[in-house]
């Protein structure tokens, strides 16, 4: 599939290919491999919206299959669509061990800000012999650290005396008792 995804990506034709696709699934409403085929076909070009609506009808068809699971998730999330995404990943997640579960997981909980969850993700998605790359999405949140703090030291830098000291006691009071609650 992913061959077949490449080489039409490559040749342009990717419009036929889902034309025919969708004309398949129109005559065969039960054709769990078109329904499957014209997901994934929508994923690769990244229209998620179609993707999931054809990912979902396949699932209806195919309620066991786990891959199908973690794919609605990836789209669900792609679509910005967070809460509803992670159940599908967390299914998807308790029956596979592969890369692609894990990343989309990881994605999920890099982009909801819970990144101490998402660097194991990353480090399970690593460990696989099918890892999506080398360093995976932790360079993603490794990166996506180095902005905050590069953002967090130019705002204080252009903050008052006053509003300077106040910034870092409630940074200091923060790391110490996990509350941004401090006295006046």
């Amino acid at each position: 599939q992913d061959n077949l995804d490449i080489a039409y990506r490559e040749s342009g034709h990717y419009d036929r290919r889902i034309a025919g696709l969708r004309e398949r699934v129109r005559r065969t409403p039960e054709d769990r491999e078109g329904r499957w085929e014209l997901a994934r076909s929508y994923a690769a070009l990244g229209r998620s919206g179609e993707a999931l609506e054809f990912f979902a009808l396949y699932s209806r068809l195919v309620p066991d299959d786990y891959e199908a699971l973690g794919l609605i998730g990836s789209s669900l999330s792609d679509l910005g669509r967070f809460g509803e995404a992670e159940p599908f990943l967390r299914r998807a997640h308790e029956q596979l061990d592969d890369a692609l579960t894990h990343y989309n997981l990881g994605a999920l909980l890099s982009v909801t800000g819970r990144l101490d969850e998402a660097v194991v993700e990353y480090q399970e998605e690593r460990s696989q012999p099918t890892a999506l790359s080398d360093r995976g999405g932790i360079g993603l949140i490794e990166r996506g650290q180095e902005r905050k703090e590069r953002a967090e030291r130019l705002r204080l830098r252009n903050l008052r005396p006053a509003r300077l000291i106040q910034a870092l006691v409630k940074e200091h009071v923060t790391r110490i008792h996990g509350t941004e609650r401090i006295a006046p």
